[in-house]
């Protein structure tokens, strides 16, 4: 049984906050979508992409954890940073997982780490979804 939360200013300052990091994700999110790495543009294009977006994820997990939290909010904060990492980890690995070599203008890809990034990356929105209804639910209707 989750304790129900008072409305008070600093709740509904952190929730905004969270709504606003949320949307922020959901926009990093739509901007990196992976793509058939079949091509050295295609992985070079891959590469910008992909650190942009993970340097972006980075800042929402600073703004997150630079917040002001109310005390009761604690645990789903970290758990909310926890989610952003998994966003970062499986972005850093899809990241990896290409490499051209310069010296003989080759490249290549290791499916199962980028296999891995994609899932981990995949796994997360519905992580965050969860975590958002229960935070939610946790509101005095």
């Amino acid at each position: 049984y989750m304790k129900t939360l008072e409305i008070t200013p600093e709740v509904k300052n952190f929730a905004k906050k969270m709504g606003e990091l949320g949307d922020r994700i959901n926009v990093i999110s739509s901007t990196f979508v992976p793509m058939p790495l079949d091509t050295e543009e295609k992985i070079k294009k891959h590469f910008v992409v992909s650190s942009k977006a993970i340097s972006d994820y980075r800042e929402v997990e600073l703004g997150l954890s630079l917040s002001l939290v109310p005390e009761e909010l604690k645990s789903e904060r970290d758990e909310m940073i926890k989610i952003i990492q998994m966003f970062i980890t499986g972005t850093k690995l899809q990241y990896d997982a290409a490499n051209i070599d310069k010296d003989t203008d080759t490249y290549t890809v290791d499916t199962s780490m980028l296999a891995e990034g994609i899932n981990l990356q995949g796994q997360a929105p519905a992580k965050m979804i969860e975590l958002v209804d229960r935070i939610c639910k946790r509101f005095d209707r």
